[in-house]
């Protein structure tokens, strides 16, 4: 199996109109934002609202930034719900050119 390009294959005009959308806007809900060394960790409260967005947002980006790997975790008794975005070398790199800020204190 072939791994996709480090690249958003959206177009420049497509990026503006899918910015309130995509990752940059799923980060202004989540609570802590957690580098991985190739990736990060978002989590968010469980809400149904929080967790329809990451549905959108993950089936959106599964289309244009095909190199990610999303690892959903939706715990019981309503705890916080997880999303892990993972790829290959570059990707936190890539995540920190979208605007993604870790709230860690290894940030």
């Amino acid at each position: 199996m072939s791994i996709s390009p480090l690249a958003c294959t959206l177009t420049a005009d497509q990026q503006r109109c899918d910015a309130a959308t995509l990752l940059p806007a799923l980060q202004s809900r989540a609570t802590t934002v957690e580098w991985l060394a190739e990736g990060a960790t978002l989590t968010f409260d469980a809400t149904s609202e929080n967790l329809a967005a990451m549905l959108r947002t993950i089936d959106r980006e599964r289309h244009c930034c095909a190199f990610f790997t999303f690892v959903l975790t939706v715990p019981a008794d309503m705890r916080q719900v997880v999303l892990e975005l993972r790829g290959p070398e570059g990707t936190r790199a890539f995540l920190e050119q979208l605007g993604i800020q870790a709230t860690d204190a290894e940030a």
